[in-house]
């Protein structure tokens, strides 16, 4: 499931466990602490709001198809929508 060279962390079995029993996964910490990382260990699709202006134009606008998709899917910085 691991991606090579991805480093385990002590989160990874927490974040496998909530996504047995929940559709969604917030995972926060301090900036540059591997969350994106850790998050995309276990994601089936990726939205990152950061690097894609599209996707947060479509965001805004309601008009991204979120629920299409492999799932689970990581929406990255997904505070840079607002009403998201």
């Amino acid at each position: 499931m691991f991606v090579d060279g991805y480093m385990s962390r002590v989160v990874d079995a927490q974040v496998e466990e909530k996504l047995r029993s929940a559709s969604v996964v917030l995972v926060e910490g301090a900036r540059g602490c591997g969350k994106t990382t850790t998050a995309q260990q276990f994601a089936a699709s990726q939205v990152l709001f950061d690097e894609d202006e599209t996707a947060r134009d479509h965001a805004a606008q309601g008009t991204l198809p979120l629920l299409e998709g492999p799932h689970p899917m990581l929406l990255d910085e997904w505070p840079l929508v607002p009403g998201l």
